[in-house]
């Protein structure tokens, strides 16, 4: 099982990537809409970057079992699906 503080600061990385996200995409809607696409693009590269990044350092150097491993990505992808799924409904 997942400890609670590890959700807590999961959390916390997919609030830091959505509100960048959002404030990225308004100032380019503001300042630049021509980069809006090439934005779109880098920042999911970084996101996904960043998710994969966290679930390797928890699985290699964190977690205790591979039912720990296995609920941890599942939480993980989660909460990424939600993420987004907020971030596009608030923008679109």
């Amino acid at each position: 099982m997942v400890s609670g503080i590890t959700i807590v600061v999961c959390l916390l990385i997919f609030i830091i990537l959505g509100g960048g996200w959002i404030a990225g995409y308004q100032y380019l809607k503001d300042k630049g809409p021509q980069y809006l696409v090439r934005f779109y693009l880098i920042y999911a590269i970084f996101r996904i970057l960043t998710v994969l990044s966290v679930a390797v350092v928890y699985i290699f150097f964190i977690s205790g079992s591979t039912a720990e491993s296995k609920s941890f990505v599942l939480m993980l992808f989660t909460m990424y699906v939600l993420m987004m799924a907020l971030t596009l409904i608030m923008k679109h």
